[in-house]
């Protein structure tokens, strides 16, 4: 249910959804034949956008009212393939 508030909003943001080949990593001990068939993997992370530069994108999972976030995932750009824009959020401050 959509709540209609005639106060501005504190931000407004983008949310994404961001899709990116990801190093594997192997914490046990494994053997040769296992680590020559690894390979990257494809994430799929989605959240509110923070930046989208040449060099990374910036994504969070939680904005705070005293503009902090919290849960930051930073991907360089060279990982990325692709970037939708899932749509916006007007975020605000709740009244108490």
């Amino acid at each position: 249910m959509t709540k209609k508030n005639k106060e501005k909003p504190i931000k407004v943001m983008d949310v994404v959804l961001v899709s990116w080949e990801d190093a594997v990593c192997n914490e046990a001990q494994c053997s040769y034949e296992h680590a020559k068939h690894d390979r990257p993997l494809m994430v799929h992370t989605a959240g509110l956008l923070i930046k989208d530069t040449k060099e990374s994108v910036t994504l969070t999972s939680s904005y705070v009212e005293t503009d902090e976030v919290k849960y930051t995932h930073t991907i360089p750009k060279t990982w990325v393939t692709k970037i939708e824009k899932l749509g916006s959020l007007s975020l605000f401050k709740e009244k108490r």
